[in-house]
């Protein structure tokens, strides 16, 4: 007999844990160590059938799934192994130190709050073969300078890149159908942002708080915009839309008026803004 499985709350707020072995009994773990503020070493038993340690980096036992990397490891540069294809919930949370990650091309899935609180990262380079990106997966990345979405990404979800303060470029994929909520809330220096012709809807405080945002180029498309998603967007003076004020008008959707342009300013701009 042995401990078999460790739950989510297990560890919660060990803050002074440095380092953690795991029995070979252990068959199931749920978010580890989130938030195990010290940890810099996890050990797995070499004869667990279900977990393996590779440099003090927590996987499953055929390497395709990440599921923590110790947030107080000092290397500011990690790469990823090309077996991985999911990065697991929490697995680089609160990662202080690291300042650049090297995704696998085969990685398909990033889990739920994966990166969050990553506060050293600046560029993200998402491998093509990526299909989903988990709520809150780059929250609260305060350096965070430039991403791009690859093709396969159809959906947002909420508070994706979530007070990411430094955040001056993004590029959405031409497959994009949903911007979540608050996916973009507090990116305080974004300036501008071309929405796609897939996306259809934009829900709750997407882009609220944006604090710099000037310009939007928004398609007929879009079916659904939260009336707040560009709440206190203070500075937003151009809304490039390619359908009628009729059209606009339907979707109600709280910006001055003003700051509306309709149908053949559309392709103009589009040409003129960075992607």
């Amino acid at each position: 007999c042995g401990v078999e499985r460790i739950e989510a709350d297990a560890f919660s707020n060990c803050m002074s844990l440095q380092e953690i072995y795991i029995p070979s009994t252990v068959t199931f773990i749920e978010k580890p160590f989130a938030t195990c503020q010290s940890l810099n070493n996890i050990l797995v038993d070499e004869n667990n059938l279900s977990y393996v340690s590779v440099d003090g980096v927590l996987f499953d036992k055929k390497n395709m799934i990440l599921l923590r990397y110790p947030p107080e490891k000092l290397q500011p540069t990690y790469t990823i192994p090309n077996s991985v294809f999911s990065i697991g919930e929490c697995a680089f949370f609160a990662c202080h130190n690291l300042k650049g990650i090297v995704f696998p091309n085969n990685l398909t899935r990033i889990g739920t709050e994966a990166f969050a609180h990553c506060d050293q990262v600046d560029i993200l380079r998402l491998p093509d073969a990526l299909e989903e990106i988990g709520a809150g997966a780059f929250e609260k990345c305060c350096r965070l300078q430039a991403s791009s979405l690859p093709y396969l990404v159809k959906e947002l979800l909420p508070r994706t890149f979530y007070g990411c303060q430094e955040l001056h470029t993004v590029e959405l994929s031409d497959s994009l159908k949903i911007i979540g909520e608050s996916a973009f809330e507090g990116c305080s220096v974004l300036s501008e942002i071309i929405i796609p012709q897939t996306v259809s809807i934009i829900n709750k405080r997407a882009f609220a708080l944006c604090e710099n945002l000037q310009k939007m180029v928004i398609p007929s498309s879009v079916q659904s915009i939260a009336w707040d998603a560009m709440d206190r967007c203070f500075k937003l003076k151009d809304v490039y839309y390619n359908g009628s004020k009729k059209q606009w008008k339907a979707l109600d959707v709280l910006i001055p008026e003003s700051a509306l342009h309709c149908d053949s300013f559309f392709e103009t701009i589009k040409k003129k803004l960075p992607i």
